[in-house]
């Protein structure tokens, strides 16, 4: 018996085949086709004609389609950046993006949540992005706090520092800061309790926590006062001693960072509880809130960061693994020991190197390709107009090379051969060169 069309499609193996969706199935062809093509322009156009397909699925009735639809959006928009389609279409991804959030079950909440971290994240600082903005924060809010899903919270949590840090208003990114905070330690009281927001997985509190240090890394110095450190240390303290990894390397992170940022605290007083913090925030009164111990000293900090750059990896970590774990706390253990800024050089392919020289720019950088993903970050070092202003990055000079240019056999031959005119004027300065570096040894 004949096959009929779909069971052909699944057999070749098209992509969302079994959606019946023939648009997004030729997406990833024209992406592949695109990336041995030296046309940029064709390979600009591969994409945008992506995009418009990856748009129409998202107005389709069934789930599977608009998941479909969600994660070619996702795709094309972490691997390459499209600033002048985002800014000409950007309202309405965000109010079908939004879309799909309301009326998705918990996968599509999430596949939304990132997809519209990886808009704002293109289309960058300035009015369009504040827009967006307020239209998508109330309902990231909603899912980070109350969604029964994990993968759900991660993606909103995630997207909510993104598009805070991005738009990087000082108010709002405090605001934002205590809304984090509180669950990474939340306040135990009745609302929480009838929420259940008292314990969250351990997943969720390490992305909450990354996006608290990562907000924290765009503030200025002057609003990182003593008191938001003595108020934040014991917590991240404990959080030192947690049973997941991430967390402990979060934790971490968001220590170096504070003294990074606030040099002048080189010892923590255990009677600083009566230190007055209505002046920098809703963070500092939500963790001051909190009630944590406040006995914590420096000292002790550094007795479990030097504890944990020796050991307390675990058995399914790889060799390569267990040694950037302990190198990133032995990078710590510099911040916090010697307050001097560690400094680290990273090579961006198409980029002159790199050179990190705080730990707000570590912290920046591991949070970026943490959501982007090793090619996707790459990727928008190389074209990001955002990521070039905050890193400073300067592309390289495009050098041509002879062996890249179309040459006829003609061309080549007096180009290349012994006897063409090319060749004899270079042995003719080399012999030149080379009598007059005689003359000056005799």
């Amino acid at each position: 018996m004949g096959r009929s069309r779909l069971q052909r499609k699944v057999a070749r193996g098209d992509e969302y085949a079994g959606d019946g969706y023939d648009s997004l199935s030729s997406l990833s062809s024209d992406v592949r086709w695109s990336d041995g093509n030296p046309n940029v322009l064709e390979e600009t156009q591969s994409n945008n004609s992506g995009l418009e397909g990856c748009l129409d699925a998202l107005y389709e009735k069934r789930a599977a389609k608009r998941e479909a639809g969600l994660k070619g959006l996702i795709r094309i928009m972490s691997r390459e950046v499209l600033s002048n389609y985002i800014a000409d279409k950007y309202e309405t991804l965000s109010h079908q993006i939004l879309a799909c959030m309301k009326k998705g079950g918990s996968s599509e909440i999430a596949l939304a949540a990132r997809a519209l971290g990886l808009l704002v994240l293109t289309l960058g600082a300035g009015d369009a992005t504040l827009r967006v903005k307020e239209q998508v924060e109330p309902y990231l809010l909603k899912v980070a706090n109350l969604a029964s899903s994990s993968n759900a919270r991660i993606s909103a949590l995630d997207a909510v520092a993104i598009v805070t840090f991005v738009c990087n208003v000082a108010r709002d990114t405090r605001d934002m800061m205590g809304f984090l905070w509180q669950i990474v330690c939340p306040t135990n009281d009745e609302a929480d309790q009838k929420l259940k927001l008292q314990k969250p997985p351990e997943a969720v509190k390490f992305a909450a926590l990354s996006g608290w240090t990562l907000l924290l890394s765009s503030l200025p110095p002057y609003l990182v006062s003593e008191s938001l450190v003595v108020s934040c240390l014991p917590v991240l303290s404990s959080l030192l001693q947690s049973s997941d990894l991430a967390v402990r390397k979060a934790a971490g992170d968001a220590a170096a960072t504070l003294y990074e940022a606030s040099p002048e605290c080189t010892e923590i007083s255990n009677d600083s509880s009566g230190t007055s913090v209505g002046d920098v925030g809703s963070t500092e009164q939500l963790l001051t809130q909190s009630d944590p111990l406040k006995d914590v000293t420096k000292e002790q900090m550094l007795h479990e960061m030097k504890n944990l750059s020796v050991g307390s990896t675990t058995k399914w970590q790889t060799r390569k693994e267990r040694v950037a774990y302990r190198k990133s706390f032995r990078q710590m253990l510099t911040t916090l020991e010697d307050g001097v800024p560690r400094e680290v050089k990273v090579k961006v392919p198409k980029c002159k190197v790199l050179t990190i020289k705080t730990w707000n720019d570590t912290v920046q950088m591991n949070g970026l390709k943490r959501y982007l993903g090793d090619a996707g970050f790459n990727a928008h070092m190389q074209s990001n107009i955002l990521l070039h202003e905050i890193f400073d990055v300067e592309l390289e000079e495009k050098r041509v090379r002879v062996c890249d240019l179309q040459l006829n056999p003609t061309e080549k031959r007096m180009l290349f051969s012994p006897n063409s005119m090319a060749c004899k004027a270079r042995t003719k300065q080399l012999n030149r060169t080379r009598l007059s570096n005689q003359d000056l040894w005799h």
